[in-house]
C-alpha cells in the first residue's frame, strides 16, 4: 500500500512540475503580434520599430526606433540594435551583439556571438565569425568573415574569404579572393580570386587578380596578376612586379621593376634596378645600388640569365638575353646576348692531409 501512495504521489509531484514548467515557459515565449519575445519582461522593444512576422527575439535585448527586422529572423540574447538599423529576412544575430545605426545585415546573413557592426552594409547569407568588429564599409554576398577580426572602412567582395584574427583598414578585397588567418591589411587593394597565405601584411599596396602571396610583407608595393610571392618575400616601396612573376623565399625587392614572368626563386636582392620579362634571377644575385655615397640603378634586358651568386654593380647594364655565369661579377655594359664569367682560378693541390686535416 506505501509503494502504491508512493507511486501515486510521485506521479502528482510530476504532473505538477509539468505544469509548472509549461507555466513558466508560457511566461517566457510572448507573441507581440506576428513576432515573439523570449521573457518579454527583460527586453526593450521600441513600438515604432518595425519587425516582421516570424521574428524571435532574444531575453534582454533592445530594439530602438526606426529598426527594420525582416520575417523569420533571429535576434539573441543581450543584443541592442540601434536606430536606423536593418536586419533582413531569416537573417540570425548571435548573443551579445551590437548592430548599429547605419548597419544593414542582409537576408540570410548569420553573425556569430560577441560582434559590432556600425554603418555597414553586410550582403545577403554572408558568415561573419563571433568577435568580429565591422565599421563602415561593405561586405558582399555569401562572404566569410573568422571570428576575431576587425574590418574598418573596407569593402570585402562577394564570396570572399577573410581568415581568424585578421585586421583591415581601408582595404578593399576582390570577389572570390582568400586572405588567410593573421593577415594585416592597411590601405591595401587584394584583386579577384587573389590568395593570402597565413600572417601576411599588406600595406600601401596592391595584389591582382590571381595572385599569390605567401607569409610576405609587402609595403608600398605593387603586384601583378597571376604573380606569386613568398614565402618570407619582402616587397619594399617602389617594387613593382609584373604579371606571372615569381619572388620566392628569403627576396627582397625595392624600388625596382620586374617584367612579365621573372623569376627570383630564393636569397636574392633586386633594389633600384629593371629587369626585363622571362629573366631568371638566381639564388644569391645582389643588385649593387649604393656606392657609399649615393644609390644608382642598373637594368637588365629581356630574357637574360643571371647565374647563383652573380653581383650586378650598378650603373651596370645587360642586353636583352645575356647569360651571367654563377659568381661573376658584372660592372659596365654587356651587349645583347653575351656571355660574362668571371671568377678568381681555382688552385688544387693533390693532397689535404697534415696542414689542413690531421693525417
Amino acid at each position: 500500500m506505501q509503494q502504491t501512495t508512493g507511486g501515486q504521489n510521485g506521479q502528482s509531484g510530476r504532473a505538477q512540475a509539468a505544469a509548472q514548467t509549461a507555466g513558466a515557459e508560457g511566461a517566457a515565449a510572448v507573441s507581440e503580434g506576428e513576432y515573439t519575445l523570449i521573457m518579454p519582461q527583460t527586453c526593450r522593444i521600441s513600438p515604432r520599430a518595425a519587425i516582421g512576422k516570424g521574428v524571435q527575439i532574444g531575453p534582454f535585448c533592445m530594439v530602438e526606433e526606426g529598426v527594420s527586422v525582416g520575417a523569420n529572423a533571429r535576434i539573441g540574447p543581450f543584443c541592442t540594435v540601434e536606430e536606423g538599423a536593418s536586419v533582413g529576412k531569416n537573417a540570425h544575430i548571435g548573443p551579445f551583439c551590437t548592430v548599429g545605426g547605419g548597419a544593414d545585415i542582409g537576408e540570410g546573413t548569420e553573425i556569430g556571438p560577441h560582434c559590432s557592426v556600425q554603418n555597414c552594409t553586410v550582403g545577403k547569407n554572408a558568415r561573419i565569425g563571433g568577435g568580429c568588429t565591422l565599421a563602415g564599409g561593405a561586405v558582399g554576398e555569401g562572404a566569410e568573415i573568422g571570428p576575431g577580426c576587425e574590418v574598418q572602412k573596407s569593402k570585402i567582395g562577394a564570396n570572399a574569404e577573410i581568415g581568424q584574427g585578421c585586421i583591415l583598414q581601408n582595404a578593399a578585397v576582390g570577389e572570390g579572393a582568400e586572405v588567410g588567418q593573421g593577415c594585416i591589411l592597411q590601405n591595401a587593394a587584394v584583386g579577384e580570386r587573389a590568395r593570402l597565405g597565413a600572417r601576411c601584411r599588406i600595406e600601401e599596396s596592391a595584389v591582382g587578380e590571381g595572385a599569390r602571396v605567401t607569409e610576405s610583407v609587402l609595403c608600398g608595393a605593387r603586384v601583378g596578376d597571376g604573380a606569386q610571392v613568398g614565402p618570407f618575400a619582402h616587397l619594399r616601396p617602389g617594387a613593382d612586379i609584373g604579371a606571372r612573376c615569381r619572388v620566392g623565399s628569403f627576396v627582397e625587392v625595392k624600388a625596382a621593376t620586374l617584367g612579365e614572368g621573372v623569376r627570383a626563386g630564393h636569397l636574392a636582392y633586386l633594389g633600384d634596378c629593371t629587369v626585363g620579362r622571362g629573366t631568371n634571377v638566381g639564388c644569391g644575385v645582389v643588385f649593387c645600388n649604393f656606392d657609399g655615397a649615393q644609390k644608382r640603378r642598373a637594368s637588365v634586358g629581356e630574357g637574360c640569365f643571371l647565374g647563383s651568386n652573380a653581383n650586378v654593380v650598378a650603373p651596370a647594364s645587360l642586353g636583352a638575353g645575356c647569360y651571367v655565369a654563377a659568381g661573376t661579377t658584372v660592372t659596365g655594359a654587356l651587349p645583347a646576348r653575351s656571355f660574362a664569367v668571371g671568377r678568381a682560378q681555382t688552385s688544387v693541390r693533390p693532397d689535404v692531409k697534415g696542414r689542413y686535416r690531421p693525417a
